[in-house]
């Protein structure tokens, strides 16, 4: 049985509050450099850092040695691995269940039981891949667990990796480059692989975003992070947390079929013009509310017609091909909607993932970023040297509007891989550019608090001034601001790893 009093002990000490800080970072990004500098400024907490590989973990527990011949083989066969265990275990966070394992292992070998929280001490687990693992996380540690998203443009992505590699390739070095854009593709969407590899997924999952570029910007976000963790009640949101903040609380209100979508638009000093959202429109202007008598939204209507007139160009393709007797004969005789329903939605489905499925045009809902344009055009708001904010990489349909609009700036959180934006208006935008341009709108990546944290990071927890009106001493601030009174997580835990299979990494640890 657990031991209650084990569980409880010091929790009127905030020293002995674990933290556990994960980490989401695209191939090719330089986690160890991001590590680095968060160790860095928890050290200054007087925290311990105690760094728990996912990779590592894979390669012990399918008893793998972990011997490569060079890096593409490396980063490669990690990468089978993970899909391997997912799929020979048929649970999507398996990975992540081994990783709270290894993180009860550590606290047993500092308190001698995993139920007594070990004193200052951070776990950083690196790296997720998949939304399933984050959020057992988030389960079994609710606040006290931060994921960290770090991004890095997809072009110093590839450069970083083709230099890593071809360190390694000997004579082979001009596949470096190639070798680079197969594993950058792979790690975003492990396409025909239910329980693949999905970081595009899961890296807008964050409650913190980082660019891993320049380490001096590096470790002032970190740092930053770091003092709202524990609690600096004189940290306030920037200009662009609170305008992604404004734009993930635009997104709430659709209930578009495919996802929800929220847009922002504020001035240069950052005063809210303008918000939108994916959802259908109604006359009179704007969107259906939820309130409204009449409403004809997707939900209402039960299908997304983008889908389903993408299903009808396919069964039309597939009929043409059958009129010129081109199907082998055993498909001869299957109709055209079965041929369809076969390649777009059954297991298997060939065409799901093909260019085809990047048609947007048929949707009925206006795009979240092109909702928030017409409703400042609606109340007469210019919208030339403003900024937008959106919670996912603007389409190339919405990027014409921007442009048209004379907006100068973007800023998206959830990059979308499959966006033509920059390939076809290339001479209006700039994407992630060293240096912004003066001549295009600059599109680049949210740095900061996400808006899922935003409250708990910005909301006052008691008096910011002392008895006689002075503020407070922050020098000796080395406590989280996150309060327990129960250590229960130490159960849901144990929950966590007595689930995985066939594994039982449990049996690992000791009381």
């Amino acid at each position: 049985m657990h031991d209650y009093a084990a569980s409880t002990m010091n929790v009127d000490d905030p020293a002995y509050i674990e933290l556990v800080f994960g980490f989401v970072g695209p191939t090719g990004i330089d986690l160890e450099k991001v590590c680095d500098v968060l160790k860095s400024q928890l050290k200054a907490m007087q925290y311990e850092t105690i760094e728990i590989r996912l990779s590592e973990l894979i390669s012990l527990y399918m008893k793998k040695p972990a011997t490569f011949l060079n890096a593409y083989e490396r980063i490669k066969t990690l990468m089978d691995r993970g899909t391997e265990l997912r799929e020979h275990t048929k649970q999507a966070d398996i990975v992540a269940r081994l990783a709270i394992a290894a993180v009860r292992d550590e606290r047993v070998q500092r308190t001698g039981d995993y139920r007594r929280p070990a004193h200052k001490v951070a776990y950083l687990v690196r790296s997720f891949k998949r939304p399933e693992e984050v959020e057992l996380f988030r389960q079994v540690y609710g606040k006290a667990f931060t994921l960290i998203s770090v991004y890095a443009s997809r072009v110093w992505r590839t450069q970083f990796l083709k230099k890593l590699i071809s360190q390694s390739l000997g004579k082979d070095k001009g596949h470096a480059e190639a070798y680079s854009i197969e594993l950058i593709n792979r790690d975003h969407d492990e396409e025909g692989r239910k329980l693949g590899q999905k970081v595009g997924k899961t890296f807008p999952l964050a409650d913190f975003f980082v660019t891993s570029e320049s380490r001096v910007d590096l470790e002032r976000n970190l740092r930053r992070l770091t003092h709202l963790t524990f609690g600096n009640p004189y940290v306030s949101p920037t200009r662009d947390e609170q305008a992604m903040f404004y734009a993930k609380a635009a997104a709430l209100r659709s209930l578009d079929l495919s996802r929800q979508v929220g847009a922002a638009i504020v001035s240069a000093d950052g005063d809210l013009l303008s918000t939108g959202c994916n959802e259908v429109p109604k006359f009179g202007g704007g969107l259906y509310w939820g309130e409204d008598p009449f409403r004809d939204r997707d939900f209402e209507r039960g299908v997304d017609a983008n889908v389903q007139i993408k299903k009808e160009i396919v069964e039309d393709a597939f009929d043409r091909i059958k009129s010129k007797g081109l199907f082998q004969k055993k498909f001869s005789q299957t109709t055209a909607a079965e041929l369809a329903k076969d390649a777009l939605f059954e297991d298997g489905a060939y065409l799901k993932d093909s260019q085809l499925f990047d048609v947007i045009e048929f949707g009925r809902a206006v795009h979240a970023e092109m909702d928030a344009i017409t409703q400042a055009a609606r109340l007469g708001i210019g919208l030339k040297g403003a900024r937008l904010f959106c919670t996912t990489f603007p389409c190339h349909i919405c990027a014409r509007h921007i442009v048209s609009a004379g907006i100068h700036e973007v800023i998206f959180v959830e990059p979308y891989e499959k966006s033509r934006a920059y390939e076809l208006f290339g001479d209006s935008i700039s994407v992630e550019p060293t240096e912004p341009s003066p001549n295009r709108v600059n599109f680049r990546a949210f740095v900061g608090v996400a808006p899922r944290r935003y409250i708990d990071f910005f909301e006052a927890h008691g008096s910011r001034k002392t008895d006689d009106g002075r503020i407070k001493n922050i020098d000796n601030i080395s406590a989280p601001r996150l309060k327990r009174f129960v250590f229960t997580y130490t159960f849901a835990e144990a929950l966590a790893i007595d689930e995985a299979k066939p594994f039982n990494p449990r049996a690992r640890s000791t009381t």
